[in-house]
């Protein structure tokens, strides 16, 4: 499971993981293929890219679905 940066990460508000927790995880290097699901979309990206690149591209969608949460969030909280 690819942690990602710690921004991506975190929950927003309350974070009961933690930083010790993400510094754990994100320093195990070792890559664990979960092949249980039909992900044959995703296996070909992989394999047309590679493994870093593909992790590069996303890694932009996931700070932006992130933010959007964060948004959600404050927005109701202000209702």
């Amino acid at each position: 499971h690819y942690v990602g940066t710690w921004e991506s990460f975190r929950r927003p508000g309350v974070d009961f993981r933690g930083r010790g927790k993400f510094d754990k995880r994100n320093a195990v290097k070792t890559l664990i293929l979960d092949t249980s699901m039909d992900t044959t979309w995703l296996a070909k990206f992989v394999n047309e890219v590679g493994i870093h690149r593909a992790l590069a591209l996303t890694q932009d969608f996931r700070k932006d679905a992130e933010l959007e949460m964060m948004v959600k969030m404050i927005v109701q909280s202000n209702k």
